[in-house]
């Protein structure tokens, strides 16, 4: 009796298990519980959107990071159970499909606030005129807004003066530079914020204001000629010819001063 009153006990405190069917079912909704939304991009490509990153919130659907997210939800729902690599593909193929479904989106990059924020202006101009930057991110600062103080980039909005606001910014920017082909990383030590900056091959370089076309080669010397030295026009069609000086009855002469 003992032993029935046990297992009878263990099945009210463990409820039967949930197929991996109906967890991956659970860890979706779970998903659009957090806010995720899914959706393509302009290259039709699945991304998910996750409103709780502080930085990049723009994902794509197949990235390690949503990976984990999906599992760390599946290990939660499963009370501990591990997710098979089966079924998480299934999962992610489930994710991709809803993405599809969602319409199509700008991405970050591509949206119109973006090519009118200040400080993506700036950025985009100080790797016009260096391919990489590595300093403090007090420097970049300053840097960015002396641009801006040369009327170089927009003055509808002044960039940040306090250092923490403007790191914090261009933290949040990282995703949105990396579209224009620009990328940026940030390390915090203990002598202050650091920051890199570098030129990506799909960095459009743009040609400065004031440069004038070239031409392809220099000018042949034998085509040079100023002029002064040829004969003038005589109404001969090219051909130079001289008169023979004529004598005193109006006729021309001959070298020996005879008529012709």
């Amino acid at each position: 009796m003992s032993t029935t009153k046990i297992k009878m006990k263990d099945s009210k405190n463990n409820p039967p298990q949930k197929t991996a069917k109906e967890l991956i079912g659970e860890t979706v909704k779970k998903m659009e519980e957090e806010g995720w939304e899914c959706y393509v991009n302009s290259k039709n490509e699945p991304t998910i959107k996750i409103p709780g990153d502080a930085y990049q919130q723009e994902w794509p659907a197949d990235s390690q990071r949503i990976q984990d997210l999906v599992q760390s939800y599946y290990f939660e729902l499963s009370n501990g159970l591990g997710i098979r690599s089966a079924d998480l593909s299934l999962l992610m193929a489930l994710i991709r499909e809803d993405c599809r479904k969602g319409g199509q989106r700008l991405a970050e990059y591509e949206l119109p606030e973006s090519d009118e924020d200040v400080i993506v202006q700036a950025m985009v101009y100080l790797m016009n005129q260096q391919d990489r930057f590595e300093n403090r991110t007090k420097d970049l600062l300053i840097k960015l807004s002396e641009f801006q103080k040369e009327g170089k980039v927009s003055f509808h909005e002044e960039i940040p003066v306090f250092l923490n606001i403007f790191s914090r910014k261009l933290g949040r920017l990282i995703p949105t530079l990396k579209g224009y082909g620009i990328a940026v990383t940030i390390e915090h030590k203990e002598a202050g914020s650091h920051c890199s900056v570098r030129r990506l091959e799909s960095f459009q370089l743009e040609a400065p204001d004031d440069s004038k076309p070239s031409s392809s080669g220099s000018s042949s010397d034998a085509t040079h000629c100023e002029g002064t030295a040829l004969p003038l026009a005589d109404a001969t069609d090219g051909e130079i010819r001289s008169d023979a000086p004529r004598s005193g009855n109006g006729s021309p002469s001959n070298e020996k001063g005879g008529a012709i």
